[in-house]
């Protein structure tokens, strides 16, 4: 059998229940522990009594959220900002990402283009200078 380690508010639905169901107590004073319907306390009579405290733990536990990104994109993204666009403040380093990864990019921008050449060469990339 394994060791169930339960969070501070699992731990509490999990002791409170057990108490209810060992010693008989009131469904009503339980609900009212744990800012939950009597309903919701028969719910968790019955995770009890079929699955003991394993029932207790969330479902999604240890699982990556779907629109998370991979560690090694976020190491990258990070490591291009602060060595080689230190310059760009963070809303336009933003910007110039979104850009380098959307469907809309513009590719009649020659500071776009060049700067998505830059991101997938994994290099710097020189600001245009004006001719104003």
């Amino acid at each position: 059998m394994r060791k169930v380690e339960l969070r501070m508010n699992e731990q509490l639905k999990y002791e409170t229940i057990k108490e209810l169901v060992d010693h008989h107590g009131n469904k009503r004073r339980a609900a009212l522990k744990l800012n939950l319907s009597i309903r919701q306390v028969n719910r968790l009579i019955n995770v009890y009594k079929a699955k003991g405290k394993a029932g207790f733990v969330h479902g999604n536990r240890n699982q990556r959220p779907a629109n998370s990104l991979p560690q090694e994109l976020g190491r990258k993204i990070i490591a291009l900002y602060e060595h080689d666009y230190q310059d760009f403040n963070f809303k336009h380093y933003t910007d110039l990402c979104a850009f380098c990864h959307s469907r809309k990019q513009s590719e009649n921008n020659p500071f776009i283009v060049g700067f998505c050449a830059a991101w997938k060469n994994n290099s710097v990339f020189v600001l245009p200078c004006r001719s104003d």
